[in-house]
């Protein structure tokens, strides 16, 4: 024991950063989709220790500064595929692989740099370590445009058993569950052996027995379903950047949409991305949807929507009524920074920044969470498009709470088409993992259509009903 502690506690400087360094990164593998849940608490309390044993605050903010920010680099690696479409963003792809993982780490490291000055004894420090970490990741979902991308509660979404606890407190209560599995580690290698392993062992054996209660209660094939509400997920498989064009996007998702026969289904959905024209402006589409898919079917597709000023663009989703051409939308209310807007814009602009899919031209965001129907008395169907799915707690309108809940995303920009597979890199598994946490929060169905990646639909305990993979 007195060996493995020295190999984990280093004296030497070097070996301590380049050991904190390995552990960053080692820790995002807790994430999908390789789900190796203990990575993200052993690397945290290994970390804690280190920083609790190192007497200067450079050292401290150093090792702050390197866990986290191998966390985000093997965490958000994947989000430099993005600009490699374009040519002319090429100066972007190493800034996204580099850059953007040390933006994001400077919350974590502030969070144990600053915990870090108070370290009387083991109990205090490490109950503030784990408020501190809490903290400022609530804070990354809110400052500097927002990206609170994996969450370290999201680590549970590994199987239903353990994220039922969500139902109760979301993806914070999840969070500090995880971390206090990692404090398990910290006061196990501090002299603390029963406290920690109790702390280590006994947070996911509760968290299992939460939700094999909870799932037991509620087995999957018991369950009721809607009424008259049957969907078919239209996953057309268009790769980033190509698809050739506008009009051939529309027409392979419509061949997909009859590829089976549509006789009693209620709803097909369409990814994001399927729709290239101003659905508003151009009631043409509804009628040929109507034509195509028959007059019981509900078309949910995406498409584009003058904003309500005029002076700009909403990338929505509408719920369109074969009968009489009517439609609902919710326009996207979280848009991707850099992707779909450029934060900052007087600036980045002028040295050659632009949004991805937007030329030089911004989208205009949403007024927020709305629940679509065409008739009043009708049920309701929540819908958030892409990047919205990683706010918890925000994708349903509270006043107006839907029957079930639609997400529609395109995950394209984030596969290599070198590698095999649909879900070729974490990405568009991280991103389905936070639409499964949504259903267990809200205690909704949710159907995910993607292009590509995973299109699945979601029980209301996070099991999965039927997809592709």
């Amino acid at each position: 024991m007195q060996q493995l502690k020295a190999w984990l506690l280093p004296k030497v400087r070097w070996k301590r950063a380049l050991l904190v360094f390995g552990l960053g990164l080692f820790s995002g593998l807790a994430f999908a989709p390789t789900y190796i849940l203990p990575a993200w608490p052993l690397a945290f309390g290994v970390t804690a220790a280190l920083l609790y044993q190192t007497p200067g605050w450079r050292g401290r903010l150093w090792l702050a500064f390197l866990f986290n920010y191998g966390l985000m680099l093997t965490g958000l690696y994947w989000a430099s595929l993005a600009p490699a479409t374009f040519p002319d963003l090429a100066f972007m792809v190493p800034l996204a692989l580099l850059l953007l993982p040390a933006v994001l780490a400077l919350f974590g490291t502030l969070a144990l740099f600053l915990a870090s000055f108070w370290r009387r004894d083991p109990l205090s420090f490490a109950g503030l370590i784990g408020a501190a970490w809490l903290f400022f990741e609530w804070r990354r979902g809110i400052d500097i445009t927002g990206p609170g991308w994996n969450r370290v509660g999201l680590i549970w979404t590994a199987d239903p058993l353990l994220m039922q606890v969500a139902s109760l407190g979301g993806i914070f209560l999840l969070s500090a569950l995880a971390v206090l599995m990692g404090l398990g580690v910290f006061w196990g290698l501090l002299g603390r052996g029963r406290l920690g392993l109790g702390a280590f062992i006994g947070v996911p054996l509760a968290l299992a027995a939460f939700g094999w209660i909870r799932l037991g209660l509620n087995p999957l094939h018991d369950q009721e379903t809607l009424e008259d509400v049957k969907v078919r997920l239209v996953q057309a498989n268009i790769p980033k950047g190509g698809g050739g064009g506008t009009q051939a996007i529309f027409d392979e998702h419509i061949r997909w949409s009859v590829r089976g026969p549509t006789e009693g289904l209620s709803h097909i959905i369409w990814p994001e991305g399927s729709i290239r024209d101003y659905i508003d402006q151009n009631p043409a589409i509804a009628k040929m949807l109507a034509d195509i898919l028959g007059q019981k079917v509900r078309p949910l597709v995406f498409g584009r929507r003058v904003a309500g000023d005029g002076q700009g663009t909403h990338l929505s989703a509408y719920l369109i009524d074969p009968i009489t051409g009517q439609w609902d939308a919710y326009d996207k209310s979280r848009l991707v920074p850099f992707g779909e807007y450029i934060p900052f814009r007087g600036v980045l602009s002028a040295i050659g920044f632009r949004a991805l899919t937007g030329n030089f031209l911004d989208r205009q965001p949403g007024k927020g969470p709305k629940t679509l129907r065409i008739n009043p008395e009708e049920a309701g169907i929540g819908v958030f498009i892409c990047y919205d799915s990683i706010y918890s707690g925000q994708i349903v309108d509270q006043a107006d709470r839907p029957a079930w809940l639609v997400t529609i995303t395109e995950d394209a920009w984030y596969i290599d088409p070198s590698i095999p597979g649909l879900a070729k890199t974490p990405g568009p598994y991280q991103h389905a993992a936070e639409a499964r946490l949504r259903a267990v929060e809200e205690g909704l169905s949710v159907a995910r259509a993607s292009n590509p990646g995973l299109s699945l639909v979601y029980d209301p305990y996070g099991r999965i009903w039927s997809g592709v993979i």
